[in-house]
């Protein structure tokens, strides 16, 4: 008879190991639960005001593009559509025969009622309504205007045209960047801070609530970095998920603001958000996380070396 083959130890199934679980354990713990709802919190304002910081800023510089090197004339019109078409052409032709002038063109009844439409509605050519008429004239790339010159030239063929060299404009496009500049950074700055308090008094919290722990492994010779590491791990890991759950909610928002205004869209061009905004708004959470872990390592430390 054969003896029964005795199973070698490499032969016996193993289980598949196991992660070995902090020893820190933040299970039913309340504390972890809030600073993970701060973190969410946190993030979709910062994140709020980054989209608002990108966007604005794109649209800025869109505006300024417009304008940069723009002058619009307006003749105000006489009542006789075709004597002021005429007149806008004459102009037109005589402000291309300028050396600042790059191109004038005179626009056309239908495209100054598309221009009007946002606020006064549909005109459908009826011409219930006498339309003054526009002359776009863009000026030679990196030419200095001379308005005084350029008014000389423009009254000498309808003296009743009126100038707008959109001077106002962009010095209040400039105010406007420097006010969502300051509202942006002053909300990011108030929310970081507010992270940090949280993170730290939810790091010396939590020392406080595994005290007994602490000691414990302290006893079996673990060193002050070890512990602050492993508190600023879960820190880490809780404010990175908040951090997401944030961003979501900001995503969120702002594609139904997208669909509120579109309604607008006419009157507004469509805000954009450029590469660098996007990159900001999509390591916001990375970001947060990463300080959120320096600064409970660091709070857990400062803790930990008071206690000796």
């Amino acid at each position: 008879m054969r003896k029964p083959r005795v199973a070698k130890t490499a032969d016996v199934p193993r289980a598949p190991a196991k992660r070995a679980a902090s020893p820190l354990r933040t299970k039913g713990d309340p504390g972890a639960r809030t600073l993970m709802v701060i973190a969410a919190t946190a993030a979709f304002f910062a994140i709020s005001a980054l989209m608002v910081l990108a966007a604005g800023t794109q649209l800025v510089s869109q505006w300024r593009w417009a304008f940069d090197g723009a002058v619009t004339i307006q003749i105000p019109a006489t009542g006789d559509a075709a004597a002021d078409t005429t007149r806008a052409a004459a102009l037109a032709t005589a402000l291309e025969a300028s050396d600042q002038v790059a191109r004038a063109r005179a626009l056309g009844p239908q495209e100054i009622e598309r221009l009007i439409e946002p606020w006064l509605g549909s005109l459908d050519g009826t011409g219930s309504i006498p339309l003054p008429r526009l002359i776009d004239v863009r000026l030679v790339s990196g030419a200095t205007l001379d308005l005084a010159a350029l008014e000389r030239r423009v009254k000498s063929v309808v003296p009743e045209a009126v100038i707008d060299d959109h001077g106002r404009w962009v010095q209040g496009l400039g105010q406007l960047a420097r006010t969502v500049e300051v509202l942006a950074v002053t909300v990011l700055a108030l929310v970081g801070l507010a992270v940090v308090l949280a993170v730290g008094l939810a790091a010396r919290t939590a020392l406080a609530l595994h005290r007994e722990t602490v000691d414990i492994l302290h006893l079996m010779g673990a060193e002050d970095g070890y512990v602050a590491g492993l508190l600023g791990r879960l820190v880490f890991r809780r404010t990175l998920v908040g951090g997401l759950i944030g961003l979501a909610l900001a995503l969120a928002t702002l594609s139904l603001a997208g669909q509120i205004g579109s309604g607008v869209g006419a009157v507004l061009p469509p805000l954009t958000i450029g590469m660098e905004g996007w990159i900001a708004i999509l390591t916001a959470p990375l970001t947060m996380a990463v300080i959120s872990w320096l600064v409970a390592r660091t709070s857990a430390l400062a803790a930990l070396r008071r206690r000796v």
